[in-house]
């Protein structure tokens, strides 16, 4: 299972931010469900619980047909944001901690389980308080990775990013040797031999025990190229009780143009109920993704 609303968001690139004043009695448009299906079978289930402002407390998700299911819970304190994420009823949960900036936006995030480091991120922001830029660090033992991103912003919607990721490749393991062919030749990228440890400073300054010899490096480039429609966006981070991603998107995107082994189109349908809210989103490319919503008529106070 992906764990966690909140990876499924790093990259998702099609939300929206809205604000109100603190005391307001203001009704908040909030998705209660989504079903995401891929050429008609249940790929994702997820189910959200608010508080009394539309802050996201609780997100539970299953996986395909009575697959793996997970039940995430959000709670709040100053600039933290703590998920603990419990898979298939275990009592030992993942867990996230987003510490945010003076705006309110994450700033940087720290990922483990039982207490082990899966990886790290922090993000950056132009002076309008969208996000511009992120990086994240995975320190998986068996395949180390670097994620980097950089976003373009034009008329209030990301119009474009930058997508740069460096597997750190290493161990003697036919499984090992196999997975740094298949990079190879599925990414199209040739490995860039090197006689050093790849162990950043990072990983140093947090104690890491030492990851197995790493000799090769697999650096995977990806482009896309974002179009929008004039409707606004209500399928956002923050119509998911999401607040601390920025300033996003405020149309919906129509179409999503992938440049990394060849180009891939992706173009986005909308269906709309009475209140013009999103229902359905279709996404047509290498096979059907449709992903259905319900929404919350609940009052909030923020």
């Amino acid at each position: 299972m992906k764990h966690g609303i909140f990876l499924a968001l790093l990259i998702a690139g099609s939300f929206l931010f809205s604000s109100c004043e603190k005391g307001d009695k203001v009704s908040l448009i909030r998705i209660a469900s989504e079903t995401s299906s891929e050429n008609g079978e249940t790929v994702l289930y997820y189910v959200y619980t608010y508080d009394d402002q539309g802050y996201l407390t609780n997100s539970y998700c299953v996986e395909g047909t009575g697959g793996s299911y997970s039940s995430e819970v959000i709670t709040y304190s100053n600039n933290l944001v703590t998920s603990k994420e419990y898979i298939n009823g275990n009592d030992t949960p993942y867990v996230c901690l987003s510490y945010l900036n003076a705006k309110g936006y994450i700033d940087s995030l720290n990922y483990s389980f039982d207490d082990q480091v899966i990886f790290r991120g922090n993000y950056g922001y132009d002076g309008n308080g969208y996000l511009v830029s992120e990086n994240l660090e995975s320190f998986n033992s068996s395949l180390p990775y670097v994620f980097t991103a950089e976003y373009t912003i034009e008329n209030g919607n990301k119009v474009n990013g930058i997508y740069k990721t460096v597997y750190y490749l290493g161990g003697t393991s036919s499984s090992e040797s196999s997975l740094r062919s298949d990079i190879a030749v599925s990414h199209s990228v040739l490995p860039c031999l090197k006689d050093v440890e790849c162990k950043t400073d990072i990983q140093k300054a947090m104690k890491l025990p030492k990851l197995k010899m790493i000799n090769q490096e697999y650096a995977v480039n990806d482009t896309a190229f974002y179009e929008f429609s004039d409707s606004l966006n209500n399928i956002s981070s923050e119509n998911r009780g999401i607040f601390w991603k920025g300033v996003q998107n405020k149309n919906l995107v129509k179409t999503q143009v992938r440049k990394s082994n060849g180009e891939t189109t992706y173009n986005y349908v909308y269906e709309f109920d009475e209140e013009g809210r999103v229902t359905r989103q279709s996404t047509v490319g290498n096979g059907a993704y449709v992903t259905d919503f319900t929404y919350s008529d609940k009052t909030f106070y923020k």
